[in-house]
């Protein structure tokens, strides 16, 4: 399970004015939030992240909301397989997202003290997005403090060989190419684009690689 992600561009990393993943708003919301580790949403930890939505980047919190409530720490990631059915089903047939980042972590048990945590990373620590579903929020606001507009979740699959040194599940990373499909708004969530994700993922994941952090 993802539960942790970073997230650090600098104005030099900036493709285009109309890339879909690294635009000026996202880098004004990188520069009013100071770049850190990116954990999942609380009624006590309001560390809002920002979110690729179909008309722009928008602060969101992650863990998916049930039933006008926070849902429990399981509804950080929704996994793939069960994209069609149950939480996931209407988040993923009309509001996916695109989630940046620039790096991921997890933890593997190597029979110290601790946990030892790995960061997963592409070349030259380039920009990155994974793969999400977002469901808008049904109240304002909670305990008197104002609620973004949306809560997501982080979409995971079966690892690659190599990421699966480390841990049983890894984040669907999408690339550049397949970033409108997937925002597309007039597209229907289903089995076909699943399949059509998971085959686009295979070459960003392939490039992936991970050092302790």
């Amino acid at each position: 399970m993802c539960a942790s992600y970073g997230l650090e561009i600098k104005d030099t990393d900036l493709p285009t004015v109309d890339d879909r993943l690294v635009t000026p708003d996202l880098l004004k919301w990188l520069r009013d939030n100071a770049p850190t580790t990116i954990r999942p949403t609380g009624p006590k930890a309001r560390n809002y992240a920002p979110i690729i939505t179909p008309t722009g980047v928008e602060s969101s919190w992650w863990g998916m909301w049930v039933g006008g409530q926070p849902g429990k720490f399981s509804t950080i990631n929704a996994t793939v397989e069960k994209l069609t059915s149950g939480l996931w089903k209407r988040p993923y047939a009309s509001h996916r997202i695109l989630i940046p980042a620039t790096r991921y972590y997890e933890y593997k048990d190597e029979g110290g003290p601790k946990k030892q945590r790995y960061a997963f990373h592409l070349p030259n620590d380039r920009p990155f997005a994974f793969a999400g579903i977002a469901a808008p929020m049904v109240r304002d606001e909670l305990d008197g403090i104002p609620l973004p507009p949306t809560s997501y979740a982080l979409i995971t699959r079966e690892p690659t060989d190599y990421a699966a040194e480390i841990h049983n599940r890894m984040p669907l990373i999408l690339p550049p190419d397949f970033y409108d499909l997937w925002l597309d708004p007039d597209r229907t969530g289903d089995d076909e684009l699943r399949a059509e994700a998971l085959a686009a993922s295979e070459e960003s994941v392939g490039q992936l690689r991970y050092t302790p952090a």
